[in-house]
């Protein structure tokens, strides 16, 4: 079997390839020289929920055991059947590689991840970067003992799944860190997100249209809607809906050009999120929510502003304030310890 020293990362962005995360991850590790592999994943058969069987058996567990996440392993074991057939391809080819990261290691079997066994010379690594799904925290479970190492972004999830044993290992931000002088940049304040849901207090145009309502200047602010959520728009000056993903590059690059983002923070994570990270190498300026980001060693009260958002309205003169002084410069130590490439380097240690 053919040696190589390269990285295979597995991971499905359930979307395509340009534009996504994994696009995004892939060409910044090889732009810092990172040898490095993807498992293509394109085109996966979609679930439909037409078997007799699988229906009469969800209703079962949905109403007698209480289950209403038992559709959803359904599903799982549907994706893995097609995830199983993809990673025999790769075996096929009979080359092993240094080391593996799989990440949302919750959507793979433990049937599936042993297939990645044979073609792994060192580690083979999970790492969560958008918390855990509850309803795939028994495939995690039955899979620990066939991961190395096992990481999560967020100190909840450790302090909540003990029995785990995952290490706290944060996002990473990207090779590139090409700047805009501060004062150049065109755009005071920029967001892009998804509409939260239904719920009124999930709804996050609710809560930017609050927060922003004194706001005087430069926004784009921008809420992904699909088109079952069409009839939850409101009119507004000052958020503008789309149907359209904006691609992470696309997003950097807006996040370059802002002197200012949003962070939105759900309620039951700490984690951070990439914006922090893409904040972190563009020299951008961010008001966000999770006040856990006072405790890392980039955090700045001069870069840094943290907001309740569900009680308070963006008071102007503070604002302008917060934008008009310069960006703080981090300590280059500091900020090239969350690059990618130290990133993934530090996974594998």
């Amino acid at each position: 079997m053919p040696e190589n020293n390269k990285l295979l990362i597995v991971y499905n962005p359930w979307r395509k390839y340009h534009g996504s995360l994994l696009e995004h991850m892939i060409e910044n590790l090889k732009a810092a020289g990172v040898e490095v592999d993807f498992v293509d994943f394109s085109p996966l058969t979609p679930f439909k929920n037409s078997n007799l069987w699988n229906k009469l058996k969800n209703i079962y567990h949905r109403n007698i055991n209480h289950n209403k996440n038992y559709i959803l392993k359904i599903e799982n074991e549907h994706f893995n059947k097609q995830f199983r057939e993809i990673f025999k391809t790769i075996l096929k080819k009979e080359v092993k590689y240094e080391n593996i990261l799989i990440i949302k290691p919750e959507e793979y079997s433990p049937k599936t991840i042993t297939l990645l066994q044979a073609i792994c010379k060192n580690k083979i690594v999970g790492y969560l970067w958008d918390g855990i799904r509850p309803h795939f925290v028994s495939n995690l479970h039955k899979s620990r003992s066939l991961l190395q190492k096992l990481y999560s972004f967020d100190k909840n999830d450790i302090m909540n799944y003990p029995n785990l044993k995952m290490d706290f290992y944060t996002n990473f931000s990207p090779f590139e860190n090409r700047i805009i002088p501060y004062n150049n940049r065109d755009t005071d304040l920029f967001y892009i997100g998804g509409i939260g849901g239904k719920q009124i207090e999930q709804r996050r145009d609710l809560m930017l249209e609050k927060f922003l309502a004194d706001f005087k200047g430069n926004l784009d602010i921008n809420i992904f809607i699909h088109d079952h959520e069409e009839s939850l728009k409101i009119p507004s000056k000052n958020i503008q809906y789309t149907k359209h993903f904006l691609s992470l590059w696309d997003s950097l690059e807006k996040t370059r050009n802002a002197k200012c983002v949003l962070d939105l923070c759900k309620n039951h994570h700490i984690g951070l999120s990439f914006r922090f990270f893409d904040c972190l190498s563009t020299e951008t300026k961010i008001i966000t929510n999770n006040k856990d980001v006072a405790k890392y060693d980039f955090y700045s009260p001069e870069n840094i502003m943290i907001i309740n958002f569900e009680k308070e309205i963006l008071n102007t003169r503070l604002f302008k304030e917060f934008i008009e002084k310069p960006y703080k410069k981090i300590p280059e130590n500091i900020v090239s310890k969350y690059r990618i490439d130290n990133w993934t380097r530090n996974l594998f240690k």
